[in-house]
């Protein structure tokens, strides 16, 4: 089992962001069932993948991370995540690109 490597950063731009605690990652991340969506590769940040998980009460959860290896073992590092099926807060970049 990888580590999950969370920096304070990361912690506060998930929770502010999406409302997703280090927790919900956590828990979405142990999920038996969680299902790696994909492999991407970004132009200037290189590889990432996208994961599905479901934390403990259920909500389903879309994790954004890189791998990490280390001398010590694997780690994983989240980028972002967001719970599927929330609407964007008020005010979000991705509600006022929506058409009206």
């Amino acid at each position: 089992m990888a580590d999950i490597l969370w920096r304070p950063w990361q912690v506060q731009h998930i929770e502010r962001r999406h409302r997703v605690s280090a927790r919900d990652f956590e828990e979405a991340w142990d999920d038996p069932n969680r299902e790696d969506l994909a492999q991407e590769d970004h132009p200037e940040w290189g590889l990432y993948f996208r994961s599905l998980g479901s934390t403990s009460d259920g909500r389903l959860l879309e994790m954004f991370w890189r791998w990490q290896q280390f001398k010590e073992g694997d780690a994983v590092w989240p980028i972002t995540a967001y719970f599927r099926g929330r609407p964007p807060r008020q005010g979000s970049r991705a509600q006022r690109r929506r058409p009206s």
